[in-house]
């Protein structure tokens, strides 16, 4: 069920991260425990990043009204305004993305059944994919 989430970090010193955006406590939890990181937050040379993320410690529960959360879907979309911390999260580490950069290419049976897992499981397909295309072209070009 989806649920509208207010995302607010204090970093201190005037620094702080927030953001409205709309998912579901399932596609959170599946950022437990992961990196995420928010690049050049408050200007240069200022990274802004969370390690070991926690969504309980930083997301709280605005709405979980369906009528409203569809409206707003539907107007502006999934991140209303602000940060969103699952556009950020360094995907690369979890275990879904390595079994699917593992997989037999020609293998499009995906096992997980919430829509983050089996995002980052194809992106893994994806991503080596690409690699193993290049590599090709690299080998090509040698062979000239």
């Amino acid at each position: 069920m989806n649920k509208l989430f207010r995302f607010y970090v204090d970093y201190g010193r005037g620094c702080e991260l927030e953001g409205l955006f709309i998912s579901t406590e399932e596609e959170l939890n599946l950022l437990n425990n992961a990196n995420i990181h928010f690049g050049e937050a408050f200007g240069k040379h200022s990274e802004a990043s969370l390690d070991d993320f926690k969504w309980q410690e930083c997301c709280t529960v605005v709405t979980d009204d369906q009528e409203k959360i569809n409206w707003l879907i539907e107007l502006l979309g999934y991140t209303l305004s602000g940060y969103n911390p699952e556009h950020y999260y360094e995907y690369y580490d979890s275990d879904e993305y390595k079994e699917g950069y593992d997989a037999d290419l020609d293998d499009m049976d995906c096992e997980y059944e919430l829509p983050g897992e089996i995002a980052r499981w194809f992106k893994g397909k994806e991503d080596r994919r690409i690699y193993e295309f290049e590599c090709r072209e690299d080998i090509g070009e040698e062979d000239d």
